[in-house]
């Protein structure tokens, strides 16, 4: 859509898009558009109901692959009944104003921004068969069937090496292994997320048009939370630990860890878990942590406690670089 000169077309841009919905399906006419203002109120209403018109032509014709932070092909849409009085302001070093104009643009109740949300957290963690993690994660997958790398890459180098990644890539059951994994994250990532909106009606009373208090709302899903409970290849109880510490169904609601073992969780576990911390997980802030990367061959039999790694992140290789 070519910029309009209408009679508003020199007012001061004052509403930073946040509509990324309204944008896409504008494409390919909004191309380079970064935002838009209205010459009043109403029209910026009307817009909301042409964006929910131009929403449903998108999903019914199969044409829009949105999702919160993707950015699908063009779509052809009906644009035609755009009102002619908004204008756009194109994306350049120009056009940008700073933070300060854009503030004092606003109304003065909408100067503060909202606390950004906090997302949940995929929390990778690779270990050793021995001793258990703990406590238990919420999904556990077993590596062990995966062909180690030789002995001379194993010597020298561990999972979180460049040379041992690259070998264990050039494996079709690690891959497929890699695949099947995500697969069940992504799963259990859904329940999760289900559980959170179901909580958050729950709490405001909208549930079948009924009212519920939040701390019934809170035992109503924590109870459907335990039975339907993501496992992995195994089932662990989540109420154990090591040091005392638990972790609760609340818990759950906001992180899910998944632990990757292996015979020792130098190798194949470690290599696994980086493979998948660099996969996209939209919505999802990612941690890593190697338990066992730095443990010596049975050490593990001596004191377990002794060898666990720092929480929430990746342990320092005791190995040389990736060049040996």
């Amino acid at each position: 859509m070519a910029k309009k000169d209408a009679p508003y077309s020199n007012k001061k841009v004052v509403s930073k898009t946040q509509r990324p919905r309204f944008i896409e399906l504008c494409r390919p006419k909004t191309a380079g558009f970064r935002s838009y203002s209205y010459s009043s109120c109403f029209d910026c209403c009307n817009t909301n109901k042409i964006e929910r018109s131009l929403d449903n032509f998108a999903w019914a014709n199969e044409k829009s692959a949105y999702r919160n932070d993707a950015v699908s092909p063009d779509v052809e849409c009906p644009i035609s009944t755009i009102p002619p009085n908004i204008t756009f302001q194109m994306e350049s070093p120009a056009s940008k104003s700073s933070p300060l104009d854009d503030n004092l643009a606003l109304p003065e109740y909408a100067q503060n921004p909202l606390p950004e949300a906090e997302l949940p957290t995929l929390y990778l963690i690779s270990f050793g068969h021995s001793p258990p993690l703990k406590p238990a994660p919420q999904l556990k997958f077993d590596v062990r069937s995966l062909p180690n790398p030789p002995k001379h890459i194993r010597d020298t180098h561990n999972g979180i090496s460049k040379r041992l990644q690259e070998w264990m890539q050039t494996d079709a059951k690690f891959l497929a292994r890699r695949d099947a994994i995500k697969e069940e994250i992504e799963e259990a990532m859904t329940d999760i997320i289900a559980a959170q909106e179901k909580r958050y009606f729950l709490k405001l009373g909208l549930r079948d048009g009924g009212t519920t208090s939040e701390d019934a709302a809170g035992k109503h899903v924590e109870a459907e939370e335990e039975d339907a409970a993501p496992k992995g290849d195994e089932e662990g109880s989540n109420s154990e630990s090591m040091n005392g510490d638990t972790v609760s169904s609340r818990d759950q609601t906001t992180m899910l860890r998944v632990g990757v073992y292996c015979a020792m969780g130098r190798h194949r576990s470690v290599a696994m878990v980086e493979e998948l911390a660099r996969l996209s997980w939209p919505g999802w802030r990612v941690q890593v942590e190697h338990r066992d990367i730095s443990k010596k061959r049975g050490a593990g039999k001596k004191s377990g406690n002794a060898s666990r790694g720092g929480r929430g992140g990746t342990m320092p290789s005791q190995f040389g670089d990736d060049s040996g």
